[in-house]
């Protein structure tokens, strides 16, 4: 794990809070082959599992050495032709690229056919989802520890505009829970410095990995993205129970190969609610940006909806 925690370390927002400390300074540390790039570049194989809704495919991938254990999850594809004709089941050989805030793959080469019972071929289309409480609906009551080991609950935070969204501290992907993390902490920076009354809204990242992020480990998760500059901003834990009847509720599906500490398969599914608890907006997958987050929070303080 040298060479990930090296690089993460000078990128700062890949410091993974594993088991020993995160340090949050950066180094001098380049990868040998891409140092003018800051790119990450791994050649490596896996099953396709699954074609997914935002045009990314979800691959069981092996073992990618001094960086990720053998799991599956989903990768954006870079170049879309490259896909066409892979169908479930195939292996496939490809480059996984990690940047600053984005990783893709491309150079896919089908390696061994797809068996005959496995014919699904990749497509760029969407699906509908299932629904689950939708914009209108009012949140429950759910509670949680803080990272600063308080109990806190939702209707703690009655009367503010509340933003939600779902992490891991642990999640090795730059464009998935650290990219969520970055929008939060570029979000309250604006609006800190555009809105008088820092009161009436509120910024919560809840962990689905409650074993692993205790409230201290998420303390150490908030001071990497400075969330102790912000008062509004807080990192919560809760029973493995509370978090997945929450999670049920609002359609973030979740699951873990029971061996592994690290192989989390996660959509990602971030809400904005009203001062009522009702919500008002709901940005899924990670195309959103910082500045829509900021002007749906604007908006909503100013009653315009």
């Amino acid at each position: 794990m040298v060479l990930f925690f090296h690089y993460m370390n000078k990128l700062i927002i890949f410091c993974m809070l594993v088991t020993i400390s995160c340090k949050e300074h950066k180094t001098s540390y380049e990868h040998p082959n891409n140092s003018a790039t800051n790119k990450l570049e791994f050649i490596t194989k896996g099953i396709v599992k699954e074609f997914l809704d935002n045009g990314m495919i979800k691959i069981e991938h092996e073992e990618i050495p001094n960086y990720m254990p053998s799991m599956t999850m989903p990768f954006n594809i870079k170049n879309k032709a490259e896909a066409d004709g892979i169908k479930i089941g195939n292996e496939i050989s490809f480059k996984f690229n990690v940047g600053e805030d984005y990783s893709w793959i491309d150079e896919i080469v089908i390696l061994n056919t797809a068996p005959e019972n496995e014919n699904k071929e990749y497509r760029t289309g969407t699906v509908s989802e299932k629904r689950y409480l939708t914009i209108g609906d009012v949140i429950g009551n759910y509670d949680f520890i803080n990272h600063k080991n308080e109990k806190v609950s939702l209707s703690h935070f009655n009367d503010k505009v509340l933003v939600i969204t779902f992490i891991y501290t642990r999640c090795p992907v730059p464009d998935f829970c650290p990219q969520l993390s970055l929008k939060f902490k570029s979000a309250l920076e604006s609006l800190s410095t555009e809105l008088p009354n820092q009161n009436a809204y509120h910024f919560l990242s809840i962990t689905f990995d409650p074993e692993h992020d205790t409230p201290n480990v998420l303390n150490n998760y908030a001071k990497l993205y400075e969330g102790d500059n912000h008062n509004n901003w807080s990192f919560l834990t809760s029973s493995t129970e509370e978090i997945q009847k929450f999670t049920d509720e609002i359609g973030l599906v979740i699951s873990r190969e029971k061996e592994s500490i690290l192989d989390w398969d996660h959509n990602l599914r971030t809400l904005v609610t009203n001062q009522s608890g009702m919500i008002k907006t709901i940005l899924i997958g990670n195309l959103w940006s910082a500045d829509e987050l900021v002007n749906e929070i604007k908006e909503l303080l100013a009653g315009h909806r």
